[in-house]
């Protein structure tokens, strides 16, 4: 690994690394006021000194070099079309039907996973496919071979029950659970008789966690274990988790320079309050990408006493 290189970057702050002082020309160039290693916290997981505040935004910033934690992949079953539980869209616009595995990154509750299924199809309805309605018939095999490969690729499956009629969904368990995947079960409330729902026993003794309650409820649930059961979290963003359980403030952490950073989403990760957007959220794409830029094109000299060029 290649040591930091201490450099004096904006308003001549001695920062302990060069890639923290591009972090500070993208703050200033999107007119973010910020202020370097301002505070120190004692965690459960250890000390904990971010290395920038937001004070506008109630944020703080950790900075980490090379690419983020690898995401996790997740297949998550459940009910399809205009009412389908999820909170991303499922358009099939990921990789199409090619022998290849669907999948596109998504951001939940703070950290990215790579959703590998089931997708919608790309021009018709899966919903209206499950129904059986007529003239949808030759899209039926693609969307099957593909929710196939996603299951088949996925680190864990995630089912959630809405009612009794979930017929996809069980046999789509079935075969995660014929595959050796990790399995999550989520049971609503409004599934008739309530917990534990005798006519889904089958269904929960393939699960590895169940999980119960109102459909938000189960999502906000199966995030948690996701983090901590997942095997998704690095230090610095248990750090961060911890952090925001007991401040009253956001907490990101971003790796990389700011244009690797936010190339896919995949190297920021944003525990922020409920009443506040994540980080990335908070800038137009076009001023982000062009403060990026510049942070990435910034010249340093070199030694302790660098300045930008």
């Amino acid at each position: 690994m290649i040591p930091a290189k201490p450099t004096t970057g904006a308003g001549g702050v001695n920062f302990r690394s060069r890639l923290e002082a591009r972090w500070a020309v993208f703050f200033d160039a999107l007119g973010e006021e910020w202020q370097y290693e301002v505070e120190g916290f004692e965690l459960p997981s250890g000390r904990y000194l971010p290395d920038f505040y937001l004070p506008k935004r109630k944020t703080y910033v950790e900075v980490k070099p090379g690419p983020g934690p690898k995401p996790v992949y997740v297949y998550m079953a459940g009910r399809i079309g205009p009412t389908h539980y999820r909170p991303f869209s499922i358009s099939g616009d990921a990789e199409g039907d090619s022998e290849s595995v669907a999948s596109r990154i998504i951001p939940l509750c703070g950290i990215h996973f790579r959703y590998v299924g089931p997708f919608s199809g790309d021009s018709d309805n899966h919903d209206a496919l499950h129904g059986g309605r007529p003239g949808y018939e030759d899209a039926r095999g693609a969307i099957f071979a593909r929710s196939i490969r996603g299951i088949e690729a996925c680190d864990i499956f995630f089912a959630l029950f809405e009612d009794h009629e979930a017929f996809g969904t069980l046999i789509e368990l079935g075969v995660a659970k014929a595959k050796g995947k990790r399995i999550v079960v989520g049971i609503a409330d409004t599934v008739p008789d309530g917990y534990p729902c005798h006519d889904l026993w089958f269904a929960e003794q393939c699960a590895d966690k169940i999980l119960t309650g109102t459909r938000e409820a189960i999502l906000a649930a199966f995030s948690s274990w996701l983090f901590y059961q997942g095997g998704t979290l690095s230090r610095e963003q248990v750090l961060a988790v911890e952090l925001r359980k007991t401040a009253t403030t956001s907490v990101t952490v971003v790796y990389n320079d700011p244009v690797s950073a936010f190339d896919d989403g995949s190297g920021v990760s944003a525990f922020h309050r409920p009443d506040s957007p994540p980080l990335w959220a908070l800038w137009l794409p076009h001023r982000r990408e062009a403060a990026a830029l510049k942070a990435r094109q910034a010249r340093f000299e070199h030694g302790q006493s660098g300045a930008l060029a």
